[in-house]
């Protein structure tokens, strides 16, 4: 786990060092006197800002701390460059004035100005007065000293805390939070841990020394801290990292959590990112995972659930790469990004760590146990569980978060989920890959997010605290302006775009800023909001898939090859240069496998996942050895290899009338004349899918014939009134038109 000097380190190591020139390096000695001084830390983190009096004050802290003019002037030249070279030459003779001026000694941290008697601290340690000895003499009770330096509030449950400098036993200073029961019982143990030397013989002392000191915290300045992310205050303050975000604009604070604090790093070159992914920003794919981390931030504010964004695509379709570049505006990848293969107490609690914020989660297809934490992860709130304290059996507090998932895999996530639960309306599924880019660009973008990141954080924070005031207003415009949803289902999901949107609102004023192309997220967000949810209906994804193959073959007869004895005459024999897709025997349909994956990917759908749930359904017909998906058959004496379903078992899943089914393997003279590829005239016949589009249709439009009120038989009467209804009344029959009533109404 990092320290804060190392993350301090990572932030202010700019300043040029030569080891064959320079004695001591500059950013060391900076870094080391920012651990000691606060005010120096708060100051830094707005050094762009600065003016004639912020450059006094650090002047001042400076010297104090022993360093020169000339390594001032570096350290303005190097923060402050633009405010530094521009001022006229009075500034930097002011600056000069205060360093040469007459030093004071060097600030001790341990010293204090109120009274501890019998105890004294120093930078040599806690020392305690010899009451025996005639002169005034001290015994050391620890070499390592420790005082109270301010007094603090956990934002996470507004519980007190003491802020302690300390130095361990191998002299490195630290600063860290702690409670009171660390300082002020018997039990040394958390102090010791903390690296200070002291034996079970120095409680009754450092109880005591701590008591004394505790008297005077109302003289010690308040500061606050937090160990999860988010908004805290009744939302006035927002937390994420190693700062605190408010109105007033941010402030460093000492988190509780070392770990929190470098996953939000700045660090690397902002030029450099901008220009190295600007071509990877030009895809949607990434730009809605870029307006998901901005998205996670608002949710609290305009009362917005929880969501997950799953892109799930062959392997090498830059899943994870679009993923990083969206984690690396605000922090690390290799801190954020977690691997699916996580425990549901270890998801859990990194969810509520890093509520408002956006959590990363990769390669679910490697872990199918992942997708039973959706539930969690989306509700909200993990399980209660048992805790044992003191001998006695509780109930632990139960942890709570409010957050965007982004997850990645090959498959789908809701495959194993039940539609019913209406967990799968709160799952965004994105089948989308970006493919072809060059090798070495890719490599060059990894290695940009792992060394360039976090530099837009403070901006959408900014943007975010301008805006706060009318952001539920102008989500509820924005969901407004969505295409009218024809399901329930879609009708949720198009909360979550239009968070997205104005998450992307925000994010790209942002990057306006930063002179990099802007993209308009409300037609990205509406774009897939149409994909994923208007054009997605409630039906099973197996039963989607067999209809959308169905249909492909009707709509394409001459590229399926008809075995002799259903074709005599080779009337759907391909001629000439027309692609065979499969082939058609007495009793079913063999798709070619490179042909299907082409189409069904054409249509949004995924080729492997089809492939499983019609194997786990039973529809697919294997290889005799039953090893393999993949049919063996000889068609006209060619042995040929494909995805085998039988007539039967599209009249099965898909409810198709024995007519239907000879619609689709019989000829007509009709048919015999035309040429190339052509949509199949059904002859009067309307297909199941035509009865079913014009039933939800029906549906759609009086939405009260969904509810319980109204039975199948009714609807179907009602509809069978209809000029549609009529027609297809003619070309089914009033029970199909009931059966298919019945099953949309269960699914509704």
């Amino acid at each position: 786990m990092a320290t804060l000097k190392d993350q301090l380190l990572s932030w202010y190591n700019k300043i040029p060092y030569d080891s064959d020139i320079d004695s001591s390096n500059l950013n060391y000695e900076l870094v080391d006197i920012m651990l000691l001084s606060e005010e120096l830390r708060e100051l830094m983190s707005w050094a762009g800002n600065w003016g004639v009096k912020e450059f006094e004050e650090v002047a001042n802290i400076l010297r104090s701390f022993g360093l020169e003019g000339w390594e001032a002037c570096k350290v303005f030249e190097t923060y402050s460059p633009e405010i530094w070279n521009s001022n006229e030459k009075g500034l930097k003779e002011r600056i000069i004035q205060i360093m040469e001026s007459s030093v004071d000694p060097a600030i001790d941290i341990f010293q204090v100005d109120y009274d501890l008697y019998p105890y004294r601290v120093s930078k040599n340690g806690i020392e305690i007065i010899d009451k025996s000895s005639d002169q005034e003499q001290y015994n050391t009770i620890t070499e390592t000293p420790i005082i109270i330096t301010a007094t603090g509030t956990n934002l996470d449950d507004d519980s007190f805390l003491y802020q302690c400098t300390y130095k361990n036993v191998i002299g490195t200073h630290y600063t860290k939070w702690v409670t009171p029961n660390q300082l002020l019982t018997t039990d040394l143990k958390e102090l010791i841990n903390m690296g200070l030397h002291l034996t079970d013989l120095d409680s009754k002392h450092m109880r005591s020394y701590f008591k004394k000191m505790v008297r005077h915290v109302s003289k010690m300045p308040r500061e606050y801290t937090a160990k999860k992310t988010g908004w805290k205050k009744d939302d006035s303050l927002f937390i994420i990292g190693g700062n605190l975000y408010s109105a007033k604009g941010k402030t460093p604070i000492i988190s509780l959590d070392d770990s929190v604090t470098n996953a939000y790093e700045v660090r690397g070159d902002l030029d450099y990112w901008i220009k190295t992914m600007i071509p990877m920003l030009e895809y949607d794919l990434t730009r809605i995972k870029c307006y998901a981390v901005v998205c996670a931030m608002i949710l609290k504010l305009i009362d917005a659930p929880s969501f997950i964004i799953h892109n799930y695509y062959e392997s090498s379709g830059s899943k994870t790469i679009t993923m990083d570049i969206a984690i690396s505006l605000i922090g690390n990848p290799g801190h954020l990004r977690r691997d699916a293969a996580i425990s549901e107490v270890g998801l859990e609690k990194a969810a509520a760590l890093n509520t408002d914020t956006a959590l990363f989660v990769d390669e679910t297809t490697k872990t199918p146990e992942f997708s039973k934490m959706v539930y969690s992860l989306v509700n909200g709130r993990g399980k209660t569980r048992g805790t044992v304290s003191n001998n006695e059996v509780g109930l632990a507090k139960m942890d709570t978060w409010r957050n965007v998932t982004l997850t990645t895999g090959e498959y789908t996530l809701t495959q194993y989920l039940s539609t019913a639960t209406g967990i799968s309306t709160r799952v965004i599924e994105i089948y989308e890959g970006i493919q072809k880019i060059d090798e070495l660009y890719i490599r060059e973008v990894e290695e940009a997010v792992i060394n360039h990141h976090g530099f837009f954080l403070d901006d959408v924070m900014d943007t975010i605290f301008k805006s706060k005031s009318i952001l539920k207003t102008r989500y509820q415009k924005i969901r407004g302006s969505f295409e009218k949803s024809s399901t329930t289902f879609a009708a949720r999901k198009k909360n979550y775009f239009a968070a997205l949107a104005l998450a992307g609102q925000i994010l790209e004023s942002v990057f306006k800023k930063h002179n990099i192309p802007n993209k308009n997220p409300l037609e990205i967000c509406e774009k897939y909001y149409i994909s994923t949810s208007v054009n997605d209906s409630t039906t099973p994804y197996y039963e989607k898939a067999l209809e959308t193959v169905y249909s492909w073959h009707l709509r394409n007869r001459r590229s399926f090859e008809y075995s002799s004895d259903m074709d005599p005459e080779d009337t759907y024999s391909p001629k000439g240069n027309v692609e065979i897709k499969g082939w058609v025997t007495p009793s079913g349909i063999i798709y070619d496998p490179d042909m299907l994956r082409k189409y069904l990917e054409s249509k949004g759908l995924n080729f492997d996942r089809a492939i499983k749930d019609w194997s786990d359904k039973d529809i697919l017909t294997r290889r005799k050895d039953g090893k393999s998906w993949k049919f063996d058959s000889t068609i006209k004496g060619k042995k040929i290899r494909g995805v085998y379903i039988t007539f039967e078992k599209f009249q099965e899943v898909l409810n198709i009338r024995d007519s239907e089914v000879r619609s689709a393997i019989q000829t007509t003279s009709d048919e015999r004349t035309k040429d190339g590829l052509e949509t199949i005239q059904n002859s009067g016949n309307q297909t199941r899918v035509e009865l079913r589009k014009k039933c939800e249709e029906y549906l759609r439009e009086f939405p009260e014939m969904k509810t319980i009120e109204f039975t199948a038989e009714e609807a179907a009467k009602e509809f069978v009134k209809t000029k549609e209804g009529s027609e297809i009344l003619l070309s089914h029959g009033f029970p199909d038109i009931e059966v298919m009533f019945k099953k949309l109404k269960q699914r509704a």
